[in-house]
């Protein structure tokens, strides 16, 4: 007696095994009952999983929208943030000149002086955020607190710049600024 096809070693007529269970359902219930049943379990699925990670999409950028945000890639951001150091760091040069030009003059005074500076130019960022959903002013903000590169410029002005001119002062403090900001951008 001959084996019936179904249970030959390949499937139907030499197909392989996980193309006998279509086959079988194509012959016994027609094409259409097969297709309703492959797209309930096999499409339907995906297109689910699909269209979820599309809506993610579609909100978040609604969410940028609303806000009136413009997005950066990371790399972006770092090149907008060194371009607020390049910016800041002749203001910043502006106010230590002055602050060294009175003798009383102390770290932590001078420091203090650079941080309010530094933080309130963080506005020239508000409204562009990273791709990935944060703010570039709340990044910038916590790079100038937690790096203390007000601190370290603050010590090299006191240490370094008593004599200096200004385009020293303003090089010096782009140089830390940019340099700072960057590394601790890199440890994050």
């Amino acid at each position: 007696m001959t084996e019936p096809r179904s249970a030959h070693k390949n499937g139907f007529a030499g197909l392989p095994r996980k193309w006998a269970t279509p086959v079988q359902l194509v012959g016994t219930f027609g094409l259409a009952v097969f297709l309703v049943l492959y797209y309930l379990l096999v499409m339907e699925p995906r297109q689910a999983e699909a269209y979820a990670r599309l809506r993610g999409s579609v909100d978040g950028l609604r969410s940028v929208v609303e806000k009136r945000q413009a997005l950066l890639s990371k790399p972006q951001a770092d090149a907008l943030d060194e371009m607020v150091a390049v910016a800041v760091a002749s203001q910043v040069a502006l106010e230590i000149r002055k602050a060294l030009d009175h003798d009383t003059t102390t770290v932590t005074g001078l420091e203090q002086t650079i941080r309010e500076l530094l933080l309130d130019r963080t506005h020239w960022l508000q409204g562009l955020a990273r791709d990935d959903g944060s703010t570039v002013s709340e990044i910038a903000v916590n790079r100038i607190v937690e790096s203390e590169v007000a601190r370290k410029v603050a010590d090299r002005a006191l240490a370094e710049w008593r004599q200096a001119d200004l385009a020293t002062i303003s090089a010096g403090c782009q140089e830390m600024i940019g340099m700072t900001l960057r590394r601790f951008a890199r440890a994050k």
